[in-house]
């Protein structure tokens, strides 16, 4: 995979310190990873596009690299009707042979820089069935999202996904979803998240953990609340602190990556606050078209969403489930680097040798100390290599201006 694929050569250079790079997510056979390239590719997921299986677009999206997205999450689940289930069973079958047929006329190198793909299921009686209907098609997939996964059906999901895997041999990650009621309310939540550690952390499960994903709606729905488009999920009081205990089970020592969750806005909606895009970076860039630029973007209410990522970097949490091609970018965009991060963490790598335990930023604004920044340094430096590092002067706001304008000419 490869983010950002809409820049042309010169965008990429006037944009970038350092470029993305791409990011090698296929093997032959079962290759086990290591723990750094399952957080190098589990990192790399960012904004992850979810879409129902009875899209019959599927491959042509994925083959056209129609979107920007690096993973696209392919459901069976909530957005299929029960009685419409065997039709995108059916259509998804259908749309994966034809990726397969145009996958098998590309290189490695080729392979390596199209979308991750992954299968939203039911269940593991679900997943065990699909899986006898994909047979060798799960070699064109990369593996599982698990909904609704908790300590009941944990280990039978994961065993499953293992089996398959072996089976057709190739390796598949899983994607387990918390959006279970004993995990949402607090005088369950202790005891389900310890079982839980424990299952993923079994080292033939760990293994296969590409993220742990967040089901905000469900869980939101046990207390019928919807965050509205001026608020973000961390307005949200319960959904808070479920999160803030996710993150204290999981991501000590940055063990798996945690996905953040959805945002549900897209479309024209009226609204209450004052807008989050700030006017000047757009008028400074590209003078009144680029204030056009901002008005079509706050009407698709990706200024919340990009205040909710926001939060989402600073307590950890790594990309997001999204459900609109306009969320992309706004996504992956404040995923990458400034180059000012960039340099305080390369110094910080280049300090651990024991000569010194603190010092000064180059910008000479902030307190660099080796020791409790060393994991946030590796973090920002794994960040680099998968978004990129942008040149000074540089910010979110010229991707999403390249990105509306590649779409112009579309």
């Amino acid at each position: 995979m490869k983010h950002f694929n809409f820049l042309s050569q010169e965008e990429e250079t006037a944009i970038f310190h350092q470029l993305p790079q791409t990011i090698k997510t296929k093997h032959e056979g079962i290759y086990r990873f290591s723990s750094d390239e399952r957080l190098l590719i589990g990192n790399a997921l960012g904004a992850a596009l979810y879409m129902p299986a009875t899209r019959e677009n599927i491959a042509q999206l994925v083959i056209n690299a129609r979107y920007s997205a690096a993973a696209y999450i392919l459901c069976l689940e909530d957005s299929i009707g029960d009685v419409t289930l065997e039709t995108a069973e059916d259509n998804l079958i259908s749309q994966l042979k034809e990726i397969q047929a145009y996958t098998d006329s590309l290189s490695e190198v080729e392979r390596n820089q199209l979308p991750m793909l992954f299968i939203r299921v039911r269940t593991p009686e679900h997943l065990a069935a699909f899986g006898e209907r994909l047979g060798t098609l799960a070699k064109v997939i990369d593996g599982f999202a698990l909904p609704k996964a908790d300590t009941h059906n944990m280990v039978d999901y994961l065993t499953n996904v293992i089996e398959l895997s072996e089976k057709n041999d190739t390796w598949l990650w899983a994607m387990p979803i918390l959006e279970s009621r004993a995990l949402m309310i607090k005088r369950t939540r202790e005891e389900e998240m310890t079982k839980i550690y424990d299952i993923l952390t079994q080292p033939k499960f760990e293994e296969r953990i590409l993220n742990i994903r967040l089901g905000a709606t469900d869980m939101c729905g046990l207390f019928g609340l919807r965050r509205t488009i001026d608020s973000t999920i961390y307005d949200v009081s319960v959904m808070r602190d479920f999160m803030t205990d996710v993150l204290n089970y999981f991501s000590i020592d940055r063990r798996f990556v945690i996905s953040g969750c959805v945002w549900e806005f897209f479309g024209k909606r009226p609204r209450i606050l004052k807008p989050l895009l700030r006017e000047t970076p757009f008028k400074a860039k590209l003078g009144e078209d680029g204030q056009l630029i901002r008005k079509e973007l706050i009407t698709e209410a990706n200024d919340g969403l990009i205040r909710e990522v926001l939060f989402d970097k600073v307590n950890g949490i790594n990309g997001k489930t999204c459900i609109h091609p306009t969320h992309i970018v706004p996504i992956n965009s404040q995923l990458v680097v400034p180059k000012e991060e960039y340099m305080d963490a390369k110094h910080i790598l280049d300090s651990t040798d024991g000569q010194i335990g603190v010092f000064k930023s180059d910008g000479g604004n902030k307190m660099n100390e080796v020791k409790p920044h060393l994991l946030w340094a590796k973090q920002i430096i794994r960040r680099a290599e998968i978004y990129g590092v942008f040149n000074d002067k540089k910010e979110f706001v010229d991707l999403l201006i390249a990105e509306y304008l590649s779409e112009e000419k579309k």
